[in-house]
């Protein structure tokens, strides 16, 4: 999870520098963003067994190499990409 956790209400949270460092150690590779919807119901936090609920699996577009690119500039635009898979309800954080 880019944002180090997962949230309790399925909002998209800030990303933390992790997903930036496996930029940088692989830089001539596309990085391409996953999102899993419903696992909050499926795995709740603190559970060690599975619910048996239907999820979703969103792949996103690949976020291209820009070279030179910032790490916080890399993170926005990293957020942003997932954001828009996502729709407009998780772009009002962050």
């Amino acid at each position: 999870f880019p944002e180090g956790t997962r949230s309790a209400d399925g909002t998209l949270g800030p990303f933390k520098p992790g997903l930036f460092h496996l930029h940088e150690k692989f830089p001539a590779c596309p990085l391409v963003p996953v999102s899993l919807q419903n696992v909050n119901r499926i795995l709740p936090k603190g559970q060690v067994l599975l619910v048996p609920v239907i999820g979703r699996m969103i792949v996103h577009d690949p976020l291209e190499p820009i070279p030179g690119e910032g790490r916080e500039a890399f993170l926005v635009r990293a957020r942003q990409a997932v954001a828009k898979g996502l729709g407009t309800k998780h772009t009002d954080k962050h």
